[in-house]
């Protein structure tokens, strides 16, 4: 692997970091998904790992500048920060289904015809 794509972790440093959903898929356009990265940032603060100076969360990706500890740097962060929200939105999805299961009961067709007036 090339030196240029490789971080090199500094505590000190301030990231500005993106991350976007697989195939640019709008993930996080409902407030129950935007709550889900809020909450993982929140763990995440509340357990001295992460400073969070300011964030951006967009229909299928997030921006948010962040400074790390030394004990959990940068890489370590984000792939605790994708495994925690990428299990959070499978089961708010899963949830979903299932509640609109239960409530779907009409049969889905053409329940329509085309009614021609003639004049």
């Amino acid at each position: 692997m090339s030196s240029v794509w490789r971080i090199e972790f500094n505590p000190d440093n301030l990231y500005f970091i993106t991350t976007r959903a697989v195939r640019k898929a709008h993930l996080f356009q409902r407030d129950v998904m935007k709550q889900i990265i809020l909450d993982s940032w929140d763990f995440m603060r509340h357990e001295k790992w992460l400073e969070l100076y300011c964030f951006v969360i967009m229909p299928n990706h997030v921006h948010f500048i962040a400074r790390c500890q030394p004990a959990h740097p940068v890489q370590d962060m984000m792939r605790d920060f994708k495994k925690f929200t990428a299990k959070k939105v499978v089961a708010q999805y899963k949830q979903d289904l299932q509640s609109r299961r239960s409530w779907n009961r009409w049969q889905e067709e053409r329940a329509f015809s085309r009614i021609q007036i003639p004049y």
